[in-house]
């Protein structure tokens, strides 16, 4: 059996979203009828996603999720089904699975390996990463249909840890009760800046499993973004690990499935004492969470309307904008109140970038 929708769409683009999203819960529910009406088969599914759009196929494939290939970007998905995330060699290893006379359902968009999100970062970074089975169920006092992308749901415990130069200079860290922070006035986080953060997502399995979606992905960008703001790195292994056990502690937020996610913060902050512009002479990395809904009101498949500056730089060349830091996101706010006020869900900076 052989189901090809192999080929270049060209209404894959942003204005057209919502026809995206909608192809891809019809391309869902026939992955479901197909292992149900073949169960003794193996499906495979072969993508090869453009960067912008791989959020939103691992999104809907996660449902399927069970484990994820250490060497690969390869997911084994419940009811025998395979999906292969593919780069600029799709099709040649398209038309090598057909040779095999197995059944396959193949989705593809011919792009090179540099634009695929799944051939860059880490090498060994995944997709999806099943982290516990279900040992929390979620939350019973939480109203699972309403919550919205805010800081009402918050975990009860964040992972903290402290690198000191010149006395500790390790990230030995723990489980803490989730609360203020101490720090000086002349901490370099509150007058210079010094701080960048990363955001990432647990999503619960239909079989009640909690996955991470591609963590080591956010361990090299906040790698990159140490050594930009000219911060200790906090190594991949020391990151995940943060992010699995405040993940774990804070299971009972994770949503039911389908209705949203627990929402990760890892935060790299310059916390030492030091009055000039220069580096500081500690850090604190830290891993908060909270039960969230979309980003956007309105649901997830609901289009938003976004305004595209001709005014407002958020990035220039030989800047941080590639940085995920702090001082990125505050002179934007003006800009994005502004846009909201005259309808608009958020900021485009096409025209002046």
């Amino acid at each position: 059996m052989l189901l090809s929708l192999e080929n270049s769409f060209d209404f894959f683009s942003v204005k057209n979203s919502m026809i995206y999203n909608v192809f891809f819960r019809l391309w869902y529910q026939l992955l479901l009828l197909l292992s149900i009406a073949h169960p003794d088969r193996t499906l495979e599914c072969f993508v090869v996603p453009c960067r912008f759009h791989c959020l939103r196929i691992a999104r809907y494939l996660h449902n399927f999720l069970v484990c994820s290939d250490n060497r690969t970007d390869t997911l084994w998905l419940k009811k025998k089904i395979i999906c292969h995330f593919l780069a600029g060699e799709g099709r040649t290893m398209l038309r090598k699975a057909v040779g095999k006379g197995s059944g396959v359902f193949m989705f593809s968009r011919a792009l090179s390996s540099s634009t695929s999100a799944f051939s860059r970062g880490t090498p060994h970074a995944q997709p999806m990463e099943n982290l516990v089975d279900q040992t929390r169920m979620p939350r019973e006092d939480i109203d699972w249909d309403c919550i919205s992308f805010d800081d009402r749901h918050l975990g009860r415990y964040l992972y903290k840890s402290t690198y000191v130069l010149g006395k500790t200079e390790s990230w030995k860290g723990q489980l803490e009760e989730f609360g203020p922070l101490l720090l000086q006035p002349t901490a370099q986080v509150l007058n210079y800046g010094q701080s960048i953060f990363e955001g990432l997502k647990a999503y619960r399995s239909a079989n009640g499993g909690i996955n991470l979606f591609r963590p080591g992905e956010n361990a090299a960008r906040m790698s990159r973004g140490a050594r930009r703001m000219m911060m200790p790195e906090v190594p991949e292994d020391v990151f995940l690990r943060a992010v699995r056990e405040t993940a774990k502690a804070n299971a009972d937020l994770v949503p039911p499935t389908g209705k949203g996610a627990l929402y990760l913060r890892p935060l790299l902050l310059g916390t030492g004492g030091v009055l000039g512009v220069r580096p500081s002479t500690e850090y604190t990395f830290l891993v908060y969470c909270g039960a969230v809904g979309p980003y956007f009101k309105g649901g997830k498949l609901t289009p938003i309307h976004l305004k595209v500056s001709e005014d407002a730089f958020r990035a220039a060349r030989g800047g941080t904008g590639s940085t995920k830091c702090a001082g990125n996101y505050a002179p934007c706010m003006l800009h994005t109140a502004a846009a909201r006020e005259e309808g608009y869900s958020d900021v485009v900076y096409l025209d002046a970038a």
